[in-house]
């Protein structure tokens, strides 16, 4: 009879599981594997020159996916090989080893339940959807072609560069869904969220510097102050936050200007039924969000037929 590992996990936010999770012990094959590549893992890092970063982990992720394939590693026992050797110091690259067992693996929807706070996990997905309901750490999500879901913890730049759309209903750090597409907050998001991602989308809590960059920054929650300061078009239809007096948005409108112009509040209102859907349900944020992919053309196009 095979022992298992058992994990508790904090799980906080939307749906997140309360019971206690098994996995069974990995196989020896794959663990010697997996020390190997911590090994590997661990000297590019030392005087590492600038700007080499992204091309070091991307030779690390190929070396992960091989080892993945080679040993079929699925999802239960990549996350048994995180357990097995949390305590071991060379771990500290590992959240790029399960990034490549979440993409070679034949599951659609990659859940992320633990709570060992690795930095990397989930970079370079290819439609996939990942979600966290544990503790995740820096760059989840980055440079990956899926959608980024967070029903937990997740420290700095959840989904930075990704593609697919960032989601939070939990708590995420700064910089979260920075130079993305479409970036959604329902929870609670740190400073700069969605920084320089085309959408910016607050029905939550966010600190300052909301969609800082963003083509488009709409907030019909709570936000703290500079919402939007770089923004093209910023849009307040939640609680009045501080703004900046020099900054060079272009266009800024608050409920009462959007109640001004009747087509653009009726947008806006639409806009807002749809994400209300996915508030209870993330395929529904999902779809939302790439309905919501030519958001800022749409407005340019409504303001442009107001002139």
């Amino acid at each position: 009879m095979k022992s298992e590992m058992g994990y508790k996990f904090k799980g906080s936010g939307f749906n997140a599981p309360e019971e206690k999770r098994k996995y069974e012990q990995p196989r020896k094959g794959a663990s010697r594997a997996f020390e190997k590549w911590m090994d590997l893992a661990i000297a590019p890092f030392v005087n590492l020159p600038v700007g080499k970063l992204d091309d070091v982990q991307g030779e690390l992720y190929d070396n992960a996916l091989k080892i993945a394939s080679k040993f079929e590693i699925g999802v239960d026992e990549g996350h048994a090989l995180l357990l097995r050797f949390h305590d071991d110091p060379r771990i500290i690259r590992a959240g790029i080893f399960i990034s490549a067992v979440y993409n070679q693996c034949p599951d659609r929807i990659i859940v992320h339940d633990l709570d060992l706070d690795l930095g990397s996990v989930g970079m370079y997905l290819k439609d996939k959807i990942l979600i966290n309901t544990g503790k995740i750490g820096l760059f989840a999500g980055k440079h990956s072609h899926s959608a980024i879901i967070n029903f937990g913890q997740a420290d700095r730049s959840l989904g930075s560069y990704s593609t697919g759309p960032v989601i939070n209903y939990g708590t995420c750090e700064n910089l979260a869904g920075d130079s993305n597409k479409t970036a959604i907050n329902y929870g609670k998001a740190g400073h700069f969220f969605g920084m320089s991602a085309k959408n910016a989308i607050n029905l939550g809590e966010a600190a300052a510097h909301l969609g800082h960059q963003s083509k488009a920054a709409i907030n019909f929650g709570k936000t703290g102050k500079s919402f939007g300061s770089f923004g093209k078009i910023v849009i307040n239809k939640g609680e009045e936050g501080e703004y900046n007096s020099n900054d060079e948005r272009k266009i800024h409108l608050t409920a009462a200007k959007c109640a001004e112009i009747p087509a653009l509040d009726a947008y806006l209102e639409n806009v807002r039924q749809k994400l209300e859907k996915g508030r209870t349900d993330y395929n529904e944020a999902i779809s939302a969000a790439k309905s919501l992919e030519t958001l800022s053309e749409d407005l340019e196009g409504i303001l442009g037929r107001q002139k």
